[in-house]
């Protein structure tokens, strides 16, 4: 496999978050066939970055619910539901778990 190549993982749910030796890991999961959350890959942050990554993220996905809205779409062809403009929570209280 090339190293340049990008792996897909869908992800429904954020089912933990820890911090660790300057790092945040966020466990990301899909539900299975009984809806219970089954972990499929965490995702690890620098914590010197995390606010920066955040940002990003929330800044185009507003852009682009904006250009859904407009269109009057989702991606999946219904209509685009209203989603609030929050800002990125801020990280909790940092702790020693993995």
């Amino acid at each position: 496999m090339p190293t340049n190549s990008v792996i897909d993982i869908l992800a429904e749910r954020v089912v933990g978050v820890a911090h660790a030796n300057g790092v945040f890991r966020v466990t990301l999961a899909q539900q299975d066939e009984s809806d219970q959350p089954r972990p499929v890959m965490r995702l690890m942050i620098p914590e010197v970055q995390a606010e920066a990554i955040l940002q990003v993220i929330a800044a185009d996905m507003s852009k682009i619910r904006s250009k859904l809205v407009q269109a009057g779409t989702s991606s999946a062809g219904a209509p685009a539901p209203k989603m609030p403009s929050k800002k990125p929570r801020k990280p909790r209280a940092k702790s020693k778990s993995s």
